[in-house]
């Protein structure tokens, strides 16, 4: 009698677990929300006299949709550089599209910030030209776009 009430215990325990695991999986097919916003990305360039951080989010970007863009600065000390003026390029790798170009507006503590939307899917160059005092650099990020 035992043999049979254990039995059923673990009847009803396997369709409980199964049916947690399919509500989880169920769960995360959907695409992101405004609830639940897409991540971002982070990359970090250490050149000589300055490190620059370019985060861009959603990651992944999609094509025809508003992306946003920080650069943060710091200078070889580890002070925030806040007197640049940057200039982004977009240019696709592999078509000749036209290139697209924003300045990234100051939002202190060495952090500059901007938007815009990439034309279409593919691999895109994100190239941060960066002018601090006429000391003139660039940075490149490839950035993968989706559909």
């Amino acid at each position: 009698m035992n043999h049979i009430r254990d039995n059923r215990t673990a009847q009803k325990l396997a369709s409980i677990l199964g049916l947690a695991i399919l509500a989880l999986s169920a769960a995360g097919c959907g695409q992101a929300s405004a609830a639940s916003p897409r991540g971002s990305a982070t990359v970090k360039i250490s050149s000589p006299g300055m490190t620059t951080t370019v985060t861009y989010r959603p990651n992944p970007v999609v094509a025809l949709k508003p992306f946003h863009v920080t650069v943060s600065l710091l200078s070889a000390n580890g002070k925030p550089v806040s007197n640049a003026h940057i200039v982004m390029h977009l240019q696709m790798t592999a078509m000749d599209m036209p290139e697209q170009t924003f300045a990234l507006q100051s939002a202190g503590g060495g952090r500059y910030r901007g938007h815009n939307i990439f034309l279409m899917a593919g691999t895109w160059d994100m190239i941060a030209q960066i002018d601090v005092a006429g000391h003139k650099t660039k940075e490149t990020v490839a950035v993968n776009v989706s559909d």
